[in-house]
């Protein structure tokens, strides 16, 4: 986004047409700003998969004493959870 508004006072000073600039702010803006969410889905799908391994993990080393089947899956899943 820094390039292109550095980009647009260059080309500013070069041309006499004022919307040249204007256009190359406004792309660099959108450019930076989409770049910037691709970053944040993938920081959040990222911690999306650490957290499931976590909970994958606490469930293998989880030993279960009890011989019985869960009554219901809600049930089997409130008892496989991790204490957060």
């Amino acid at each position: 986004m820094i390039l292109c508004v550095i980009g647009a006072i260059i080309v500013g000073s070069e041309t006499s047409n004022e919307l040249i600039p204007i256009v190359f702010i406004v792309s660099g803006v959108i450019s930076g700003v989409t770049f910037i969410g691709f970053g944040e889905i993938i920081n959040l799908l990222q911690k999306n998969v650490d957290k499931q391994n976590e909970i994958l993990g606490y469930m293998k080393n989880k030993t279960n004493d009890e011989k019985s089947a869960p009554k219901t899956v809600l049930q089997d899943i409130e008892d496989n959870l991790p204490n957060m």
